[in-house]
């Protein structure tokens, strides 16, 4: 996105797109400010609508891809170093 300023400008997201992330941690011990619970991970283009219903953000397709991950990859675990017994075994 031209801005009109010298050097490279900062990476946005495209129009349209929407990220949040959810800060889990509960924010009443916290000293100072507290973070807002859904919080913009990258900028924004500026033509994108800032307003986002609650119920629209989900993790969905992303916590499928990690239970995926997680199963397929839970073969090499077995077989890493660390539970080697003996020479023999790494």
């Amino acid at each position: 996105m031209k801005t009109g300023k010298v050097g490279r400008p900062p990476k946005t997201l495209p129009k349209g797109v929407k990220v949040r992330v959810k800060n889990k941690r509960n924010q009443k011990r916290k000293k100072g400010r507290k973070r807002p619970k859904y919080q913009i991970t990258q900028r924004e283009h500026p033509d994108t609508d800032q307003r986002l219903a609650k119920n629209a953000i989900h993790a969905n397709h992303l916590e499928a891809q990690n239970a995926a991950s997680k199963r397929l990859n839970s073969a090499f675990i077995i077989k890493t170093k660390i539970y080697a017994k003996t020479e023999h075994g790494l």
